[in-house]
């Protein structure tokens, strides 16, 4: 028994071509012309599906572009005559096949978040916003009669001041409960 050497990837694809060379091909997507695109696609739909099943991905779209066209070439055809060999210039039309596939992933990546700081006061100073603490942010019930037993009330300077004074409601509306 002999011992035979593998071919390489590049042989075995030197003889499909030169096989597929001498074969009539009908134009169909199951013709061998096509198995470069349906290699690409399965490439595709399997690298798409695994990325979405890891949850990589959410979805994967898969688009297919096939060009189909003709090019004009010129062979030289060599016709046996009773005065010798004569070559002659055919014109014949190659069929021409580019496609490309293109696999789109989506991912979405949202994060919200809310925070209001009821602690804090937005002012500006010197052309910039700053949020400031406010003075008092918790009242004692000494504080809360005084407050409400003053009945010189004057217009609140700040949204702030307006927030502490509802505050200070509540505060006192809560403890009479």
């Amino acid at each position: 028994m002999k011992n035979e050497r593998q071919l390489t990837e590049y042989e075995q694809k030197e003889i499909e071509a030169a096989k597929l060379a001498k074969q009539e091909l009908e134009l169909s997507f199951y013709s061998p012309m096509f198995a470069g695109i349906a290699k690409d696609i399965d490439r595709a739909v399997k690298n798409s599906t695994a990325n979405v099943y890891d949850e990589e991905f959410e979805e994967a779209t898969i688009a297919i572009t096939i060009k189909i066209s003709c090019e004009e070439k010129e062979a030289t055809k060599t016709i046996e005559s009773g005065n010798g060999s004569n070559a002659k210039i055919a014109v014949y039309k190659a069929p021409r096949i580019k496609h490309r596939v293109t696999a789109k992933l989506v991912q979405k990546d949202t994060t919200d978040g809310d925070v209001t700081y009821t602690t804090h006061e937005l002012v500006e100073e010197g052309g910039k916003l700053i949020a400031k603490p406010l003075q008092q942010a918790q009242i004692s019930i000494e504080e809360l009669e005084v407050v409400n037993q003053s009945e010189d009330k004057e217009k609140p300077e700040s949204r702030a001041q307006v927030n502490m004074d509802e505050v200070i409601q509540n505060n006192k509306d809560e403890l009479e409960a």
